[in-house]
C-alpha cells in the first residue's frame, strides 16, 4: 500500500530591499583549508552581466615538530561573480573598499546599476557578500529531510514556489534516484509553464524500492527532482534515504 504524505510549506526569507520576494543571489566564495576573517562583498559592476569585489580572508596554518607556532598569513583578493554569484575569476590583491550608496536592513550596498540590478554585503548571509538580480528564482517549500523509509512505494508531493521577480518558465520536471533496482515515477504535476511571481505548483512522486535487497537489510539512495527552467540557478530537490530491505537468501 502506497503512503502518501504532503508536507506543510516553510517560510520563505525574503530580501530587505527590493520587492518582498528579491531575488539576493550569495556570491559564492569557500577558502580552502583553516582560515578566519573572510571578506566578501560585492562593489562595482563590470562589463557586462559581471560584478567585481572583496573575496580576501587570512589562511591559518598549524605549526609541527620543533616549530609548533601557528601562522596567520593575510589572502588579499578580488573576485568577479556572475549576476547569480557564481564565482568566474580570482586575483591577487583586495579592492578598495568604496563608499556605501545606501543601507536597507542587513543590507549594504556598495555599487546599483539600476532598480533591478545591485551589490554589496549583507549580514543575513553566511558569507556576506551578494548581488540582488532581477529575474526568475525558485525554492522547494517541502522538506528534504533525511528518511528511513520501510520497503514499499512511497509517494509523497514536493511543493515548489515561484519567488523571484519575474515569472518562472518550466519546461520540464525530472526525477532519478542513484540505486539500480529502485525506480521513481512522476505522477500528478503542475509545475509547468509560466509560474507567476509568488505562486506555487506541485509535483507528485512515487519511490519503489521494493526490488532492492540487502546482506545488511539495509540500502542508501537519494532522489532527486530536477526542473528545467529560466531561473538563473538550478535548485533541485534532493532527499537521501534508508531503506529497510530485504535480505537476499544464502
Amino acid at each position: 500500500m502506497s503512503r502518501h504524505i504532503t508536507w506543510l510549506p516553510l517560510i520563505l526569507l525574503a530580501s530587505t530591499a527590493g520587492s518582498a520576494v528579491a531575488v539576493e543571489y550569495p556570491l559564492q566564495f569557500a577558502p580552502s583549508g583553516n582560515y578566519k576573517d573572510l571578506v566578501v562583498a560585492g562593489y562595482a559592476f563590470v562589463g557586462t552581466n559581471t560584478v567585481s569585489g572583496n573575496c580576501s580572508y587570512t589562511r591559518i596554518t598549524s605549526g609541527s615538530g620543533r616549530d609548533p607556532r601557528t601562522t596567520y598569513t593575510p589572502v588579499p583578493q578580488t573576485c568577479t561573480w556572475d549576476y547569480y554569484g557564481k564565482l568566474l575569476t580570482t586575483v591577487a590583491g583586495a579592492p578598495v573598499v568604496p563608499f556605501p550608496v545606501s543601507t536597507s536592513g542587513t543590507e549594504t550596498i556598495y555599487a546599483q546599476k539600476n532598480t533591478k540590478h545591485y551589490t554589496g554585503t549583507d549580514t543575513a548571509l553566511s558569507t556576506g557578500g551578494f548581488v540582488f538580480t532581477y529575474g526568475s528564482r525558485y525554492d522547494w517549500l517541502t522538506s528534504n529531510a533525511y528518511m528511513v523509509l520501510p520497503q514499499a512505494p512511497y509517494t509523497f508531493t514536493a511543493v515548489l514556489g515561484s519567488i523571484g521577480d519575474a515569472p518562472l518558465s518550466i519546461t520540464a520536471v525530472h526525477a532519478t534516484v542513484k540505486l539500480t533496482g529502485a525506480k521513481v515515477t512522476i505522477g500528478a504535476n503542475t509545475c509547468t509553464g509560466a509560474i507567476a511571481p509568488g505562486a506555487t505548483c506541485a509535483v507528485t512522486v512515487t519511490y519503489d524500492d521494493t526490488k532492492l535487497s540487502s546482506t545488511t537489510g539495509l540500502a542508501y539512495d537519494t532522489l532527486t527532482i530536477h526542473v528545467a527552467s529560466n531561473a538563473g540557478q538550478a535548485n533541485d530537490f534532493v532527499q537521501s534515504y534508508t531503506d529497510q530491505v530485504k535480505i537476499p537468501p544464502d
